[in-house]
């Protein structure tokens, strides 16, 4: 009788992080555009990019507290994980808003933990959010969105919400 070959599941471990980053867009909505108008450019920018640097610290703290539930094997993906997708999310909430920038992650993170995996378990070469911790491909992508997410951020601040959760008016 012939058996069934069981393809090699993929650990969930660099996944978690996403669950943080769908959390960071409410955490980069702007509530106060109409104050910051008044504020001097100079002291804005050292302002956002405090706020950035905390929102990365949140992003990572809350992985760390995760750790404990993976193997020490994925600890490193799990932390480069956590600064890439909120990096992301930053670069989302500024091209559509804070309220929106769940979906971005969403969108990035499905496709990788659903088909980035091959029978072997091995990760796929485009499934970055799996690659090992080493990986030169995922520092250099993760370390280039963090610079990129920084500028964006500091220079144009999240879109303000378009009002679509009251019918659009």
């Amino acid at each position: 009788m012939p058996t069934l070959a069981m393809a090699a599941r993929q650990p969930l471990a660099p996944y978690a992080p996403a669950v943080v980053a769908l959390a960071v867009g409410l955490l980069l909505d702007n509530p106060m555009p109409t104050l910051e108008a008044g504020v001097p450019r100079r002291r804005l920018y050292r302002a956002r990019a405090g706020w950035y640097a905390t929102v990365l610290a949140f992003a990572t703290m809350a992985t760390a507290v995760t750790l404990p539930l993976a193997e020490p094997s994925w600890h490193g993906t799990m932390l480069r994980n956590a600064v890439l997708l909120a990096a992301v999310a930053v670069l989302a909430s500024v091209a559509v808003g804070g309220r929106a920038a769940w979906l971005v992650i969403l969108v990035l993170t499905l496709p990788d933990l659903l088909a980035g995996g091959t029978d072997d378990g091995t990760p796929r070469a485009w499934a970055l959010l799996a690659q090992p911790p080493d990986s030169p491909t995922a520092v250099v992508v993760t370390m280039t969105l963090v610079v990129l997410a920084l500028t964006c951020y500091t220079r144009w601040d999240a879109r303000p919400d378009l009002g679509l959760a009251d019918g659009g008016t």
